[in-house]
């Protein structure tokens, strides 16, 4: 549409970007021919960011990582770790760029959910019941840690370490959490950050089934790029807690290194910003 010499840019109807795709119908789809309908890429970006959330969403992602890499084009993926139990050593803002890719690449299709261990005591302890909250709360209950971890999600992602003073119940809880995922088959992804050390949740007990149950893996940090802002501007912040194990905390988690310079919009990969390359 033309306002006197300027081109207006049409905002489209359905997914709100601006400007529509030429070839969208408003309605989130792309008519290729008589018989052939598909997905507006516009409208799949929308619904990847919408998936992953902001903070996932926000950064930039490799272009593959030990915990998902693809295949050649047309092929199917040539690593999917989103099926396993991991126990993943590094940083949150620094695992982001590998969530991206891995939740991405898997798709809107695929249901995930973030936890915290804090969360899941909680739970535990009934601060999430239906029974718990005041009258007309409108947010999430959980009466149960089957709520919290249950078989809605294909995969739940557990960062370590959110408790902040102990609690009896805070060890015993996170292992009735993990032994929810494991009687469902599911996978779980276990983070521990050296920013957040893991004390007040940890005993004997659970050391030993995340030890015998799960893979631990030690990434490689990736730089998630100009969009992300860290919560703490002290890098050092929670490091004494693994000074002990005879490992520096800068050999154990590898000095940052720089990747390539890919747009923090997200696309789902593979996908060019015009359509399907």
């Amino acid at each position: 549409m033309y306002k006197g010499n300027v081109a207006e840019e049409l905002t489209c109807p359905k997914c709100g970007i601006t400007p529509q795709h030429p070839d969208c119908d408003g309605e989130g789809h792309i008519h290729t021919d008589e018989f052939t309908v598909r997905l507006c890429p516009r409208m799949k970006s929308k619904m990847g960011k919408e998936h992953l959330g902001p903070e996932i969403a926000n950064v930039q992602h490799v272009t593959k990582s030990p915990l998902l890499e693809p295949g050649a084009r047309g092929e199917p993926l040539a690593l999917d770790r989103t099926g396993d139990n991991l126990h993943l050593r590094i940083r949150w803002h620094n695992l982001l760029p590998h969530l991206k890719l891995a939740l991405g690449m898997k798709g809107p299709n695929f249901p995930f959910r973030v936890v915290t261990d804090q969360e899941v005591k909680n739970v535990y302890v009934g601060n999430e019941h239906f029974k718990s909250r005041a009258k007309g709360h409108e947010g999430a209950t959980y009466n149960s840690a089957s709520d919290l971890m249950g078989a809605d999600y294909e995969l739940v992602i557990l960062k370590l370490g959110y408790i902040g003073h102990p609690n009896r119940a805070a060890a015993g809880s996170l292992k009735e959490a993990l032994l929810v995922r494991e009687a469902l088959h599911k996978a779980t992804w276990i983070v521990q950050d050296p920013d957040h050390p893991w004390t007040h949740s940890c005993d004997s007990d659970v050391e030993h089934y995340i030890g015998s149950r799960f893979e631990t893996v030690v990434l490689d940090p990736a730089d998630p790029g100009k969009h992300y802002r860290a919560p703490d501007s002290n890098p050092d912040v929670g490091m004494e807690a693994y000074e002990d194990d005879g490992v520096e905390p800068e050999e154990e988690y590898a000095q940052e290194q720089p990747v390539l310079d890919i747009e923090a919009d997200f696309e789902l990969p593979g996908e060019s910003k015009g359509g399907r390359r």
